[in-house]
């Protein structure tokens, strides 16, 4: 019922801003769940307008990391293909990675400070590495340094996925209220999607795609 709602307390749909905070579910028969405790409140003043466009490119990669000290090993992989990417990116003036994201799978890198000690980790890791930049050429090299890393870096890295990894475009996303309802007199939709389109001029790349 959560899923993607943002505000659980104002979830805010074309006709009504629902209040989902008290919500309660029991079982009843016949393997049915009855829902009760939801809300509702009124609908915004203003309509939501949701816009896409393509911001870059990016690239993933997972590597599997066995033997002792797994994740460490992972983590010090992952670093070195960084850090030569980085280096050649400098080289070239291409700038650096728009976003990146690296992660020892297995070693409860998603926990925090609230992860168990290293020394209970599993002699194994599965790495997971996200990219983004503007430029694909700059992905392309990421990936190349990705390939010279099961030869040339930590003992115990198998079984990468993609071998060579490949780029694609990346979405983004922008939304921001416009117009107090109802729309002025004499305003249809498609006066009103082209009075839309000239608003997002201001962000390049930009084309509204949901209006509600």
């Amino acid at each position: 019922m959560l899923y993607e709602v943002g505000d659980p307390g104002s979830y805010v749909l074309p006709d009504v801003i629902c209040d989902f905070t008290g919500v309660t579910f029991k079982m009843t028969d016949n393997g049915r769940v009855l829902a009760t405790g939801a809300k509702g409140k009124p609908a915004t003043d203003s309509y939501k307008v949701s816009a896409t466009y393509l911001d870059g490119f990016k690239a993933t990669c997972v590597a599997i990391i066995g033997g002792g000290r797994a994740a460490a090993k992972g983590k010090a992989v992952a670093d070195a293909i960084m850090t030569r990417s980085k280096a050649i990116f400098n080289h070239m003036k291409m700038g650096d990675f728009d976003n990146s994201y690296i992660c020892a799978l297995g070693s409860e890198d998603s926990f925090g400070a609230n992860a168990r000690s290293h020394e209970t980790h599993p002699r194994e890791s599965a790495l997971w590495m996200a990219v983004q930049h503007k430029d694909k050429k700059a992905l392309d090299i990421w990936a190349r340094e990705i390939a010279s890393s099961g030869t040339g870096m930590a003992p115990g890295k198998s079984l990468t996925l993609p071998a060579v990894p490949a780029w694609v475009e990346e979405p983004s996303n922008v939304n921001m209220n416009f117009y107090s309802r109802p729309l002025p007199n004499g305003w249809g939709s498609t006066k009103a999607i082209s009075m839309l389109e000239a608003v997002f001029v201001s962000v390049p790349k930009t084309k509204p795609t949901c209006y509600y």
